[in-house]
């Protein structure tokens, strides 16, 4: 029995050593992102991957779970409720994008100066309280406006893009982002299924109609995961790393912490830099993104609204059309998780946003061109593949490719303006069922649009790295240093001599 506690004894202070060996090499070494990882960065990035990234998830899957709802609320009776007609539901549907409009950028600011925790938890809180105060309401004005407030609120939401891009490398980027924004083709699946339950179990229940109770249900634990997000969620990674957190209380995890985020081109403690929004207004790269970027989330944004009202029209009942909804999205669910996969494991990002695109158009193009129902829940299954793995690549891709948080902001605003604008006109365009030729013919065109506008984005960055190798190769062969290579990505953003754009 003693040798055995010994030989446990030993065992245990072999692996301490080992670690401490570890730290140790880890502190005298300089951070090294071209090789394999090391024990310590694969520990660091798993303790990322289970605290920071189910916290964004869940919060996108509120965010997209309480922004679908109005679609099959829409089912349930709401517009007849509100003796709405056709076009006073679509600019309820508008207001939406009109406040998500105003709130990115401001949100984008605010993240810099305030605590993510803050500005995640309690806008969470927000859209939750918004949304279930449609209960309440008793006129088309009021809902109007809760729909405006949602729209504001939930904007903040699409900042975990910058938030992420501080954690994660740029080939790390496009798979996390996968996994939280995974959840919002689940919310349309669970949105369908619990209306299925709703619509079919409590009508009536308490007083309150079915569509009532299916913005109660979908509101309360919104503002519950609201709460948790405020008391958790980690700051900044220079701030982590400068006083530790809940999670990160290691020394040799903060020091990482910091090291790797400037690996991927961050600047410790930025700041909002006035002229970094001018060389981001004079970056055609940032134009051409707000094309490829808002072309998939367009068909987000429209299958969130009308994806229940177009598949009723392929000939089913309202009861099955919640049910048959699921089936796009839990293809748009595997398809984003083998595409971000692939886009990081390759480092080709533009490429396989490319080819979602692609699959995108094909599906529009089998929505007009037949008739034959499995024909046309293939093309809405096509559509969904393509527009929520394909977002998530564009918003990557778009995020990686600037220097600069400010620039990183900007950037990320003028790509939200496109989206809302887009989402406002496909608020619009889906008006003459039942087979919506306007409205597909309009997403199908803005598609191929941003389809171009990509294949232009990955001539430009790689004809502009190819310049940049260049440059360096003719400073080396001089036996010279490149005078800008003295200079931060927050001096230069990413016309930096040593940033190569990410293919």
């Amino acid at each position: 029995m003693d040798t055995d506690d010994s030989s446990m004894h030993n065992a245990k202070v072999t692996d301490e050593k080992v670690e401490n060996v570890e730290s140790a090499d880890q502190e005298d070494r300089p951070y090294d992102d071209s090789g394999p990882r090391s024990k310590l960065e694969k520990r660091l990035l798993l303790k990322q991957d289970f605290i920071i990234l189910p916290l964004l998830s869940i919060m996108f899957f509120f965010a997209y779970l309480d922004r679908g709802q109005i679609g099959n609320a829409r089912l349930m009776g709401l517009q007849a409720s509100y003796k709405m007609n056709n076009g006073q539901y679509f600019n309820v549907l508008m207001m939406f994008y009109v406040g998500y409009m105003v709130g990115e950028f401001p949100f984008a600011l605010l993240l810099r100066v305030s605590k993510p925790a803050y500005v995640y938890g309690f806008t969470i809180i927000a859209f939750g309280l918004f949304a279930t105060c449609c209960v309440a309401t008793r006129s088309y004005a009021a809902l109007l406006v809760l729909r405006l407030l949602v729209g504001v609120a939930e904007a903040a939401a699409q900042t975990a893009f910058l938030y992420l891009s501080l954690w994660y490398k740029p080939d790390e980027l496009a798979m996390r982002t996968a996994i939280f924004y995974g959840s919002t083709p689940l919310a349309g699946a669970f949105s369908g299924l619990i209306s299925y339950g709703v619509q079919r179990n409590l009508d009536g229940v308490r007083g309150l109609l079915n569509w009532q109770w299916l913005f109660v249900i979908e509101g309360i634990p919104t503002m519950a995961w609201g709460i948790l997000v405020a008391l958790v969620c980690p700051a900044f990674p220079e701030t982590v790393a400068k006083n530790g957190s809940m999670f990160f209380k290691r020394e040799d995890e903060r020091r990482l912490i910091l090291q790797r985020t400037i690996a991927g081109r961050n600047v410790a403690h930025a700041k909002i830099e006035a002229f970094q929004i001018w060389i981001a207004l004079k970056d055609i790269r940032i134009w051409l993104a707000g094309l490829y970027v808002a072309a998939p989330a367009l068909c987000v944004a429209a299958y969130g609204a009308f994806l229940p009202t177009f598949i009723k029209e392929f000939g089913f009942d309202p009861l099955a059309t919640q049910l048959y909804s699921i089936i796009p999205y839990a293809f748009a669910t595997v398809t984003l998780f083998i595409a971000c996969w692939g886009a990081d494991h390759f480092r080709q990002k533009g490429l396989f946003l490319i080819g979602c695109l692609s699959i995108s158009v094909t599906g529009f193009v089998l929505l007009l061109a037949t008739t034959n129902t499995v024909a046309l829940m293939a093309g809405a299954c096509f559509v969904a593949s393509g527009a929520y793995a394909g977002v998530i690549l564009a918003a990557t891709w778009n995020i990686a490719n600037h220097g600069g948080y400010t620039k990183r902001a900007v950037s990320a605003a003028i790509v939200q303006i496109f989206i809302q604008c887009y989402s406002i006109i496909s608020t619009q365009i889906y008006i003459k069922p039942p087979r919506f030729f306007l409205g597909h013919g309009v997403l199908l065109a803005l598609v191929t649009v941003g389809l171009l506008a990509a294949v232009a984005n990955l001539f430009i960055i790689k004809k502009r790295n190819a310049e940049r190798d260049a440059r360096a190769a003719d400073f080396e062969r001089r036996g010279e240093l490149d005078p800008d290579m003295a200079n931060s990505y927050e001096e230069l953003c990413d016309y930096h001599p040593g940033y190569r754009y990410v293919m």
